[in-house]
């Protein structure tokens, strides 16, 4: 894992990381806290946005239509767990 050089301005944080997958290039994490918790994972072709609550990323993709690299990649930022769906408030 390794910082990206830039990131937008309204991101608390960017980070790249390179899945731990031969045929994937290394992604941007763009993590945004204020004023949701969210972030935006980056795959040069592809962007999937993720709400984000207690650990959890909400995605409004079903399961099946996130790459299989999606999960693994983003448990090393601390998510345990990829959903379908909204956050439950």
């Amino acid at each position: 894992m390794s910082r990206a050089p830039s990131k937008p301005t309204e991101a608390s944080d960017l980070i790249r990381i390179d899945p731990e997958d031969d045929d994937v290039d290394a992604v941007s994490v763009i993590i945004f806290d204020d004023p949701d918790s969210r972030i935006v994972v980056d795959g040069n072709d592809d962007t999937w946005e993720f709400a984000i609550s207690d650990e959890i990323a909400y995605s409004r993709w079903e399961i099946g239509e996130l790459p299989e690299w999606i999960e693994p990649t983003l448990s090393r930022i601390g998510i345990r767990a990829v959903r379908t769906g909204q956050v439950d408030v």
